[in-house]
């Protein structure tokens, strides 16, 4: 699960201007806690470890482990590769579209190398330690060399465009062997300068590992299950035997232990052993059929492997027999690790890391994973508690304000739309599928579960002025509670209608509501009764917002529905660009000022309350979905899929990106008055604040 977002829990310092006016510099500082984190190195000279992930995920331990810490200079970068360079007490990553980061402090603070090359980075390693020599290697072909010590990069030319995933030195000739698709194979004798392409490799299997092994002899998997082995430094390569199966499945990680055994784990649960270096190997089912990532050989002859859902397994009587450890996680673990003082670490999706101090035996888990899909937050800001809610039983409550995460047990079969905090009882919702509200009255940690509208979706629960909670519905119209959402009583709403969208004039304690078939209908009693408005304005009606007294209805048809007397008529306003409308909001001392944002990156600007919009050029083509002020710096940010954060400083006159391009979907923003900061969801839990804000 290797893919780009906006920036996990590494530190994103965007320093924007805006073009063309005289705004201030904004800088932002974009945490979240659950990317992917997939590799990791360490320095016993530094006496660090540095974990590298998805969404220029960089995290630093100082303890042997123990806790992790952020470290500044990420960027919205996917990387596959880090090494600790011993000699210079430094370190270097790699990953997506050629980046390059170093950190020349032992991991604390990194900087963005210039790349020769824009094609993803997948393996890194230092070839020459006294001279500084470092070679990277990647898709297409690329290879990049660098001989200062990783301070500036040159390409390396090639004639294979095929993708290089591996590398690896040869410890007694420094010979380099690269290799990747299609049975390649590249030899180098000169520290990476040129490069020999091997014949005698499988032309329709891909690489998937290296190895060296202790008496110098090298070893070569392939993803048709086949192992080839090399004695003379790569030169030359033979198969080994490797017993024939009907299924061949792909080796994805490799070792040899102390007395010689090798061990290598495959995507269907299933251990290839081998005790006579490599020349023949032995199918051994492990009583797991997970997909294993990796494998770490132990001091006493022993490996540890890990994989999907958690899986760690620890072998004994010479890697025959394989025990299921407990983990305390479902999350998927990609990689193992041996730090220098001998603990183990394992780290995986949505930021799992699970570490052991007795050889493998036990695993305590010092991060908490969260990969599931956001749907919503809610705060009690006073608190500083927060409850995350989404699909698949995901429930996360935090107790730092959005730093981390710790999940929930829930029942599985549930499908979270919406959660609330009720001031009043102190009491936590959350409502989702076969109407389940969960409530909770300890601050999220434990929950009691209620079924209260049969087998009826609930998609919002909303929090009106008068404390009362209303619940919309697919087939059971809307509900509503008096007591914190302990028990709840059905409104005389159409329970035919599937009601998306609700708003309330907080002044006059009107609400609106929309729902499906064109539906709009309105309650002066806080949601007990309703009446039904008429229908023949408007197409497609899924979003209602009220933004300083007025009422805005948007659909699919490049319109708004508008209503200045609390809901009671609506009129049409033609839109300047066919769009649909996700999101409404007021802009901050602009009289009469709105924006609007929605489909295909568009902004649409208002100054007159609605009545007519100009459309704003976004330099975005992604669905913009929701949109939130900063009070402190009077800058306006908006969020929508494929990554897309924007910010403008001038009202929501010009805009201009606060994070690089990432496949993160956000669908949901709220901005804690007690701290300021900002969180967005959806594929990841973005926390956003100043720079230089606690």
């Amino acid at each position: 699960m290797r893919y780009s977002a906006l920036l996990c829990p590494t530190l994103l310092l965007a320093a924007l201007s805006l073009p063309g006016h005289a705004t201030e510099t904004q800088q932002w500082r974009i945490e979240t806690s659950n990317a992917n984190l997939f590799v990791s190195a360490h320095s016993p000279e530094c006496k660090a470890s540095v974990i590298v992930g998805s969404d220029g995920t960089i995290l630093r331990s100082g303890d042997a482990g123990q806790t992790w810490q952020p470290a500044e200079g990420g960027d919205a970068i996917t990387f596959s590769a880090i090494l600790a360079d011993a000699a210079r007490q430094q370190f270097i990553a790699v990953g997506s579209n050629g980046s390059i980061l170093r950190a020349s402090d032992c991991g604390a603070h990194w900087q963005a190398i210039e790349s020769p090359v824009d094609q993803n980075l997948r393996s890194v390693k230092v070839v020459d330690t006294q001279q500084g020599i470092l070679v990277g290697v990647g898709a297409q072909g690329a290879i990049v060399r660098s001989s200062d010590g990783g301070a500036h990069w040159q390409t390396i030319r090639t004639n294979s465009p095929a993708y290089i995933g591996h590398l690896l030195q040869h410890s007694r000739s420094k010979v380099l062997i690269a290799g990747g698709e299609k049975g390649l194979l590249l030899r180098s004798s000169d520290t990476g300068s040129h490069w020999k392409t091997l014949a005698g490799t499988p032309k329709t299997a891909d690489l998937t590992q290296l190895l060296e092994l202790r008496n110098g002899v090298l070893l070569a998997a392939f993803s048709n299950g086949q192992v080839l082995r090399s004695t003379d430094a790569g030169k030359r390569w033979q198969s080994t035997h490797v017993p024939g199966s009907a299924r061949t499945p792909i080796i994805n990680g490799i070792a040899q232990a102390d007395n010689g055994r090798i061990a290598a784990v495959t995507q269907d649960g299933r251990v290839l052993l081998s005790s006579d270096t490599g020349l023949s190997w032995q199918y051994i089912n492990t009583g797991t059929n997970a997909f294993l990532m990796g494998i770490q050989a132990l001091p006493d002859g022993e490996f540890i492997a890990v994989g999907a859902k958690g899986a760690i397994l620890r072998s004994s009587e010479n890697g025959l027999l394989w025990t299921l450890q407990p983990s305390g996680t479902q999350q998927d673990l990609e990689s193992i690790a041996r730090l220098p003082g001998g603990e183990l670490i394992a780290p995986g999706v949505g930021g799992v890391i699970a570490r052991s101090v007795d050889e493998g035996r036990s695993w305590q888990l010092v991060r908490n994973g969260q990969s599931k899909y956001t749907h919503a937050i809610a705060g009690a800001p006073d608190r500083g508690i927060l409850v995350a809610a989404g699909v698949n039983g995901h429930l996360a409550r935090s107790s730092d304000d959005g730093r981390s995460w710790s999940p929930v047990p829930t029942p599985e079969d549930v499908y979270f739309f919406s959660a609330l905090y009720h001031p009043a009882s102190g009491s936590f919702l959350a409502a989702g599928s076969f109407s389940h509200i969960m409530r909770s009255t300890d601050g999220g940690k434990t929950w009691q579960d209620k079924r209260v509208a049969g087998d009826a979706t609930l998609d919002q629960l909303i929090l009106l002025t008068s404390g009362r909670i209303l619940a919309l519905s697919t087939d059971a119209g809307i509900l509503y509670s008096d007591d914190g959402g302990a028990s709840w009583q059905a409104s005389d709403a159409d329970k035919d209608i599937i009601w998306l969208s609700l708003a309330e004039d907080p002044k006059s304690r009107i609400l609106v509501a929309a729902g499906r078939d064109n539906t709009l209908a309105r309650s002066a009693d806080d949601g007990k009764t309703w009446e039904k408005l008429p229908d023949s304005l408007g197409a497609g009606i899924v979003r209602v917002r009220n933004i300083a007294g007025v009422f805005l209805a948007s659909g699919n048809e490049g319109s708004i529905l508008r209503s200045t007397d609390t809901g009671r008529s609506f009129e049409k306003i033609m839109l300047p660009v066919f769009t649909t409308l996700i999101d409404f909001s007021q802009i901050p001392e602009v009289s009469g000022g709105m924006l609007a944002v929605g489909s295909k990156g568009k902004i649409l600007r208002s100054t007159d309350k609605g009545l007519s919009w100009t459309n704003i050029e976004s330099g975005s083509t992604n669905l913009l979905r929701v949109m939130v002020a900063e009070p402190a710096s009077k800058t306006l940010l908006v969020a929508g899929r494929g990554g897309a954060l924007l910010q403008s400083a001038d009202q929501g006159l010009s805009w201009q990106r606060a994070s690089s391009t990432s496949e993160t979907r956000i669908s949901g923003v709220w901005r804690n008055p007690a701290s300021g900061a900002i969180l967005f969801w959806g594929d990841r839990i973005l926390r956003v604040t100043h720079a230089g804000t606690p």
